[in-house]
Order: C-alpha cells, then structure tokens, then sequence
C-alpha cells in the first residue's frame, strides 16, 4: 500500500511541477502568502523524502563516518537538478532560497521517516516476542 501512495504523490508533485513550469496561474495565491513559496517547497518535498525513505524501509549508506537514507540522497540530487534547471525555463526562476527549502524538508522529514520506522521496528519486534516465537 505504501509504495501506491509513493507513487500516486510523486505523480502529484511531477504534475504540479509541470503546471508550474508552463506557467500555471493557481500559483499566483501562493505568492500572495509570506514565504508561501518556501513553506510549499519544505512540506511538499519533505514529504516525499518521508514517503520515499519509508517505502525504500529507511537503508542507509556511509560515507565516510556519515551514515545517509538512500531515499533522502536520490531526492536531493533529482530536486537540486530540477531546480537548477529552472534557469532555462522562462516560466520560473531557479533560487538558492527554494533549493535550500527543499533540502532542510528532506533532511527534517527524512529524519521523521528514520523515526517512525524504528518505532514501527520495535513494535515488530515487541510483537513477536508476545506471541512465543521461537527464539524468544
């Protein structure tokens, strides 16, 4: 179930990114609103970088003694180009102040999504342990 609701909002937020680029004037009320822009980048992005780290069960790689979700680093990279890219398109503005919105939402809700999976984990674990499996 998780993953259809990953991929059911990642297709909302390809589609409101292509409204976006051909100049979609539903955006305009967003302006309107102090750091609306900047609000809408953290919590959309954010939550994909939840949905993304729970579906991919929070794996992580080292780099050096830095430990990173494999779902929060992918994000990065794909929104850092989507935003540079920006430049090109005469409907938008590419902006440091946006990227850097997107980026605090996937490490806040990156580290959210890292939470509720050990919560989840111990409650597993819990779980088993009551039933008298094996091993226990």
């Amino acid at each position: 179930m998780l993953r259809w609701i990953t991929l059911f909002y990642f297709a909302l937020l390809v589609g409101i990114i292509i409204m976006a680029d051909v100049g979609a004037r539903i955006f305009s009320v967003i302006h309107q609103v102090p750091m609306g822009d900047k609000i809408g980048h953290f919590f959309l992005i954010g939550f994909a970088a939840f949905l993304l780290n729970l579906w991919l069960k929070c794996r992580i790689f080292t780099v050096g003694r830095s430990r990173w979700l494999w779902g929060s680093a992918v994000l990065s990279v794909v929104v850092s180009l989507e935003e540079f890219l920006q430049v090109y398109l005469p409907h938008r503005n590419s902006s440091i102040w946006d990227l850097a919105a997107d980026i605090l939402g996937i490490i806040v809700f990156g580290q959210l999504a890292r939470w509720v999976h050990s919560r989840a984990d111990r409650r597993r674990y819990a779980g088993e342990g009551k039933m008298g499996l094996p091993g226990n």
